[in-house]
């Protein structure tokens, strides 16, 4: 058995964790910081000079109140590594290391151990749930310590988990997604690797059920609308992160620069690069949703309420006059449509289209919309409701499209209860109106200005050549110049635009989903056949506009992908 009491071996082993002492002799002969108050409260009670599991909160808040003390490190950090020696400490002891003592005095030094370990926790937890503690901004210095190699401290995220689940675990994840969130607003560059690092941190973090079920309680998940909502609530600046052009520093349209004048391959090959790593970044931002989606029936459903908020009071920016300040960005509004699009695989790609009777088809649009129960999620105001409502029908007006949801709404035995795939469908058609068939108008709106602008300036060069124009055109060269350089512009961020119109990867999705859209359309018009008119005449008409623009975009534009055998796939009995 050691010769050392088990109050001896607490005094060296938390000294040496904490870097502290309370005998003056031991803090210069082993560099330790004496903690003089705790060490005159142990005098004055008879006590031995001894740090102790007794005397261990007092140490930590003589140290964590110390001003020289905390000029040398940041409380968390201190915190943190603190924990890391003990941690070594206790799998020494459990392992070969601690394979010498007897039973008694490795339980006894293991429990001590367990005492440390869970007070530093415990006021590392606390700091991390209020940023104003200690030396304040402790979950920065956290973000700091994980960001780049997240996966090396699951044990310590488990053991956040495990002390403050319910009890301070939502304010804890609500400041480090603050600080992931303000680093990415601060750099959504794709073209920076910094972005990677941080959908690495979410994709951890939401990878954990506990705390994807966590997330949903923060108080700020739903904030913000129209633009905001990109940047004030929990989800919006993971899916700003963009290579549209315009949405950044400016760096995608500096790569882009004077390709227009490049060769078509050179072209395509830098197209290629940046379809890669949106493909990349989609698909992190799918999985972290994903994970979120698939924790809790809680999640599904303020996920749902998030998206349905922020694409209703976004609609108008598919506006050809809409400004696109006061609106998220064509990224965001893409990024969303892809998770949707990946989310509906299960049932929308099915090949023999067999989930076609689970999308509610006739009722979702009164039960969810209409009747305002996909506004109950914070303070959405009747954003869904009011816009769902003003959204034009094929063949009512909105007067009698309303009455027939409140009918609707009135039938006998209705079911009110919506499950995921119906959502899912209908947000899923919703994004890609405001998302990819948006900048699909916006690709063919850039390329008639580009038209307009190249003849205007042939017409001129034409003019010069023949000798028509007057003396003073030769001053206005500079001003040619000019124009000459923004149609470049104009041509190399259509190069950027096309990057994410015309992605094989992109095109198949959306068409892979239309062909579900348009066999959903065929089962409401039997539907409205069968029994009354008012089901097909009531009904918005975006969705079918939004697959006629665009089978003819595609057809115009990517004839072969209409050819992909993905979307005749093989029928029962059929060779």
């Amino acid at each position: 058995m050691s010769t050392k009491n088990i109050q001896q071996w607490e005094d060296g082993a938390f000294s040496r964790i904490l870097g502290a002492t309370v005998n003056a002799s031991d803090s210069k002969a082993k560099n330790l910081y004496f903690m003089s108050s705790l060490a005159a409260d142990l005098e004055s009670s008879n006590s031995p000079l001894l740090l102790t599991s007794m005397s261990l909160e007092m140490a930590l808040i003589e140290l964590l109140d110390s001003e020289q003390f905390l000029s040398k490190t940041h409380s968390f950090t201190f915190l943190f590594k603190a924990w890391e020696k003990a941690s070594e400490i206790q799998s020494n002891i459990k392992g070969p290391k601690g394979s010498s003592l007897d039973q008694e005095t490795k339980l006894f030094r293991l429990n001590s151990l367990d005492s440390i370990i869970n007070i530093l926790l415990s006021y590392a937890g606390l700091s991390l749930q209020d940023d104003s503690l200690f030396s304040t901004n402790s979950s920065n210095v956290f973000v700091d310590i994980f960001i780049s190699n997240p996966s090396n401290y699951t044990l310590y995220f488990n053991l956040l988990i495990s002390r403050f689940y319910e009890d301070g675990l939502t304010e804890i994840m609500s400041n480090l997604i603050k600080n992931i969130n303000s680093r990415i607003l601060a750099n959504s560059n794709i073209i920076d690797g910094k972005v990677w690092i941080y959908l690495k941190a979410l994709e951890f973090l939401f990878g954990f059920a506990k705390i994807s079920e966590t997330i949903t309680k923060i108080d700020w998940f739903m904030n913000g609308s129209e633009r905001e909502i990109q940047m004030s609530s929990v989800l919006g600046p993971m899916f700003s992160i963009s290579a549209f052009p315009d949405e950044d520093d400016g760096a995608v349209m500096k790569y882009f620069e004077g390709l227009d004048s490049s060769s078509r391959s050179n072209q395509l090959a830098s197209i290629s690069s940046i379809q890669s790593s949106v493909s990349t970044l989609q698909a992190y931002q799918f999985r972290i949703i994903n994970s979120f989606v698939r924790s809790s029936k809680d999640s599904r459903a303020i996920f749902i309420a998030w998206a349905a908020k922020a694409i209703f009071s976004n609609l108008k920016r598919t506006g050809s006059q809409a400004d696109p300040k006061l609106y998220v960005s064509s990224g965001f509004a893409d990024n969303l449509a892809n998770v949707f699009i990946e989310l509906s695989k299960p049932f929308a790609f099915e090949p023999q289209l067999s989930k076609l009777s689970k999308v509610n088809i006739s009722t979702w649009g009164p039960i969810r919309a209409s009747s305002g129960q996909l506004d109950s999620y914070g303070q959405n105001q009747d954003i869904v409701k009011k816009s769902w409502n003003e959204l034009t029908r094929l063949c009512s007006n909105s007067e009698e499209s309303l009455k027939w949801d409140t009918n609707l709404l009135e039938t006998p035995g209705l079911i009110s209860e919506i499950g995921f795939i119906p959502d899912c469908f209908f947000i899923t058609t919703l994004a890609i109106n405001f998302g990819p068939l948006s900048n699909i108008f916006r690709i063919m709106q850039l390329g008639k200005q580009i038209q307009q602008l190249s003849q205007s300036l042939n017409s001129i060069e034409s003019n010069q050549q023949n000798g028509s124009t007057s003396t003073s055109t030769s001053a206005s060269n500079p001003l040619l110049a000019k124009w000459k350089a923004h149609l470049s512009g104009l041509k190399c961020k259509r190069l950027a635009l096309e990057a994410h119109c015309l992605d094989p990867r992109r095109l198949m999705g959306l068409l892979n989903f239309s062909r579900f859209t348009m066999a959903s359309l065929l089962e409401l018009h039997q539907l409205a056949l069968n029994n009354d008119v008012n089901y097909w005449n009531c009904f918005p008409e975006y969705i079918l506009e939004d697959v006629l623009a665009l089978l003819l975009f595609v057809t115009r534009y990517s004839p072969d992908t209409l050819m992909n055998q993905e979307l005749s796939p093989p029928q029962p009995g059929l060779r």
